[in-house]
């Protein structure tokens, strides 16, 4: 199980586009090419949740998804308390982390401003 905001950019592009199309209690296969998935760079074994798994470079995806619920949408870095605000900017910072580590500078840099404007 995994809880997240559509837009902040911790799925891949494919399955974030499927979730936008999905209702609330949908189960899809949604198959993705490369492009939509971990692109020109793959994920390597290491990097990958179970150490095991690598993914070739523009390989084509396919995953199980399931739609649980429908939550509250982002709230703004102002609205947040304190605690909500370290958790956030933790997430980005983790979500910069793995995009350095998998080569993906650009969006690395743009993972760790996003957690800066949480501070």
């Amino acid at each position: 199980n995994l809880s997240c905001y559509i837009g902040d950019e911790t799925l891949l592009p494919g399955v974030e586009l499927a979730l936008r199309m999905m209702g609330e209690g949908e189960v899809s296969l949604v198959r993705m090419l490369g492009r939509f998935g971990y692109q020109e760079r793959g994920r390597s074994a290491e990097l990958s949740p179970n150490g095991k798994v690598a993914v070739p470079p523009d390989a084509t995806l396919e995953f199980k998804v399931a739609l649980r619920a429908v939550g509250d949408l982002m709230p703004e870095p102002g609205k947040m308390t304190p605690a909500q605000r370290v958790e956030f900017s933790s997430k980005k910072k983790a979500l910069g982390n793995s995009r350095y580590k998998d080569k993906a500078f650009p969006a690395a840099i743009k993972a760790y401003k996003e957690a800066l404007t949480y501070i």
